[in-house]
């Protein structure tokens, strides 16, 4: 009887950095095809803060992001992480959900666009960020929430043809509304939940 390939993640760990917390994983395969192979991640991202009027803030977006696996791969180590910024966090209550819904695929799928690489800044000069284009058509400073890997802002179909699926729900949760101030820098304010189900 032929193995069934399973698609999976790695033990979850916190991941800071000096303008976001979270928590980030690295993909796992069981019985993975034996020639390149590719995950591909439908995210739907929804950060909601109330500040200290009452007022509620939003920050929503959809995307797809690719990771490709082969020999001479770079991308097959790259963690899939889930941050917060600190900008949404200080001073406020709020939470962060994600959608994220894998799937393994045999070959690369099309229209994954690469964000241009950085410039590399001169001694002494801050690092130049290249613009990124919106679902909009605007253009916006910075990578796109893809970060570095290839993405789109299309939701990815499989059309049936994906080997292994799976479904993550990630929600953190934070009440720093009665701390002005405070060091956000460990995350430690966040609390995280993670639900998944594997689908084939």
């Amino acid at each position: 009887m032929a193995s069934v390939a399973k698609l999976g993640v790695s033990s979850y760990r916190k991941q800071n950095h000096p303008d976001r917390n979270g928590i980030a994983c690295h993909f796992m395969i069981t019985d993975k095809p034996k020639k390149s192979f590719s995950v591909v991640q439908n995210i739907d991202v929804l950060i909601r803060v109330v500040d200290e009027h009452g007022e509620v803030h939003k920050y929503q977006k959809k995307y797809s992001e690719l990771w490709q696996y082969g020999k001479k791969n770079r991308y097959a180590k790259h963690d899939d992480a889930f941050l917060v910024p600190v900008a949404w966090r200080e001073g406020y209550n709020g939470f962060y959900q994600v959608s994220a819904v894998a799937y393994l695929m045999k070959n690369k799928p099309t229209k994954f666009i690469k964000p241009r690489p950085l410039r590399k800044a001169k001694r002494g000069e801050p690092p130049t960020i290249r613009n990124h284009v919106e679902p909009d058509g605007s253009s916006r400073p910075g990578l796109p929430p893809w970060g570095t890997l290839h993405g789109r802002w299309e939701t990815f179909v499989p059309g049936g043809k994906a080997l292994a699926g799976l479904t993550r729900v990630i929600k953190m949760e934070w009440k720093n509304l009665d701390n002005p101030g405070q060091d956000l820098s460990s995350g430690a304010d966040i609390k995280v939940s993670v639900d998944t189900s594997h689908v084939h």
